[in-house]
């Protein structure tokens, strides 16, 4: 299982401290990381907190280099068919 920290960041707690009740967080003044490692450029987040059960996290990102083998994307490939066949039935 992945680790998932959401925090405010430095800058985010100073416009915290500095508005009070009026403060609204931007995603800048989040630091957002998996397993350790800072997610920079997020575009969207999606939580599901389920009671009692396991919690699901989509997180949509910009990034910086992308290096997929060719055995992961043919991999990849046949997992998106296999589901475009079941959908049809």
């Amino acid at each position: 299982m992945a680790k998932l920290v959401i925090k405010l960041n430095e800058e985010g707690r100073k416009r915290k401290d500095e508005y009070d009740g009026l403060y609204v967080p931007t995603w800048r003044d989040l630091e957002t990381s998996i397993d350790g490692r800072e997610i920079d450029l997020m575009t969207e987040l999606k939580l599901k907190l389920i009671p009692d059960g396991f919690a699901e996290a989509t997180v949509s990102f910009y990034p910086d280099d992308i290096d997929i083998e060719t055995d992961a994307l043919i991999a990849l490939q046949a997992v998106y068919e296999q589901k475009q066949k079941e959908a049809k039935g």
